[in-house]
């Protein structure tokens, strides 16, 4: 930027980290001699000095102090023995050196916290049993998230506090406990929840305390408890009770429908040889007429030579008049002339179609009771209620025909206690089975 004369008088009088006014009358000297503004001159010597001690401070800045020791920078207390003075491991209950029982020992930090969290955890929902919110929230599971809270709660590091909650864990964990929370009846079961804070507490005591022979009852525990999840049985154990019926009554059901079948087609088959039997009995040879294929025995002495059983065309009387139209079957004869569909009979009821609408008749007179308007009629319940759909709106009929509940939501859920939930557009409530709104839509 300047000559090298110039530039060796900068770093000349800057050298020190003070400039002078000597050495500044000289610099502008100079700079004149050379032309250059000393306005100029003082910007780029005053950033240069201002550098130069800047670096000067930095260099005269102390050092940390050395990390040495840094085992001893651990915070905690020193245990002793009030009896002999010896150190005493976290956790222990007797002094290994003379054998002294301690006293008023209190729970870790951890457990303790733990216990306050499942506590007020229990506050709140004891404040709101008897809200109007939880009223409605009775198909929710209240327990699930006590076993989140359990299986999410921070391990400690310290023996003590392992130690802790491994001890209470132990008593109440379950790995084949249902994993929600819940059981069957609705109680409370967190043995799940303790499995899983019990299986994150021996992840870290492997990591720190593998040798230590404090732990090696936990570990060996928790070995036993792995067991039960393993194999066929382990998750025969997971799979919750309801689950378990359905799985039952699917395996009788098909052993029970087997033998059923195989009875029917048993009877069937017996059936189509007996009929064959008959027609070889009663068909007349091809060298017979049938004027001497019946004796006169078997004759009752008419003219026309019908037979003591039959009609003169050689009928016998095991000829089948299951063809004859019966008071049901012709009810339903006639209930097709008018309907696209008349399907089975069911209570008393056809269940009847035309134009793509579904209705109900009576299979007595035929009368229709269920208008056909609906697109869906689905089965009925036990209190002889049906879910009906017209245009993607649900209700609900009974089988006088009355529409209990209009078709007017998007959803309607199961009947539950006498109730249900239900949805219209982004609004849910509750009805009852008078099609009531017991909560309103909101």
């Amino acid at each position: 930027m300047f000559s090298k004369e110039l530039e060796e008088i900068i770093d000349a009088a800057i050298a020190d980290g003070v400039l002078s006014d000597v050495e500044r009358r000289v610099l502008h000297k100079r700079a004149a001699a050379e032309g250059i503004d000393p306005d100029e001159l003082d910007v780029v010597v005053e950033g240069r000095l201002a550098k130069l001690n800047r670096k000067q401070a930095f260099n005269k800045a102390p050092a940390p102090p050395p990390m040495a020791g840094i085992a001893n920078m651990k915070m905690g207390n020193v245990l002793t023995c009030p009896s002999c003075g010896a150190q005493v491991k976290a956790g222990s209950a007797v002094c290994a050196e003379c054998g002294y029982a301690f006293t008023n020992i209190q729970a870790s930090n951890a457990a303790r916290e733990l216990q306050r969290k499942l506590d007020e955890y229990n506050r709140r929902q004891e404040a709101s049993a008897g809200s109007f919110a939880n009223y409605f929230s009775l198909n929710q599971n209240m327990y699930k998230p006590k076993v989140d809270l359990l299986a999410t709660f921070p391990v400690p590091n310290s023996r003590l506090d392992l130690l802790d909650l491994l001890s209470m864990s132990e008593v109440q964990m379950d790995a084949s406990a249902p994993h929600n929370g819940m059981t069957s009846d609705r109680t409370e079961n967190l043995g799940y929840g303790f499995w899983l804070l019990y299986n994150n507490c021996i992840n870290k005591a492997r990591i720190s305390f593998n040798d230590d022979p404090d732990f090696a009852h936990y570990f060996a525990r928790y070995e036993q408890e792995v067991k039960k999840t393993k194999g066929f049985m382990g998750w025969w154990r997971s799979v919750p009770r309801s689950a378990k019926a359905m799985i039952w009554m699917v395996i009788i059901y098909a052993i029970l429908g087997g033998g059923v079948w195989g009875f029917i087609s048993h009877m069937s088959n017996k059936s189509k040889s007996r009929r064959a039997t008959t027609e070889y009995t009663y068909t007349a040879p091809d060298n017979m007429t049938t004027d001497n294929a019946v004796s006169d025995e078997e004759t009752d002495g008419d003219s026309d030579g019908t037979t003591a059983d039959g009609d003169s065309d050689g009928t016998t009387a095991d000829s089948d008049e299951s063809d004859l139209p019966k008071g049901s079957e012709s009810m339903k004869e006639r209930l097709k002339a008018k309907y696209d569909y008349v399907y089975s009979e069911s209570d008393g009821l056809y269940k009847v179609e035309k134009g793509n609408k579904k209705g109900y008749c009576d299979a007595a007179t035929g009368k229709e009771v269920v208008p056909c308007k609906y697109d869906y009629i689905y089965s009925w319940d036990d209190d002889g209620m049906a879910k009906v759909e017209i245009d993607n709106k649900k209700g609900y009929i009974n089988k006088q025909g009355k529409e209990v509940v209009p078709c007017e939501y998007d959803y309607i859920y199961s009947w539950d206690g006498g109730l249900a939930k239900v949805e219209k557009g982004d609004k849910k409530g509750y009805i009852n089975k008078q099609g009531k709104l017991v909560s309103p839509l909101e």
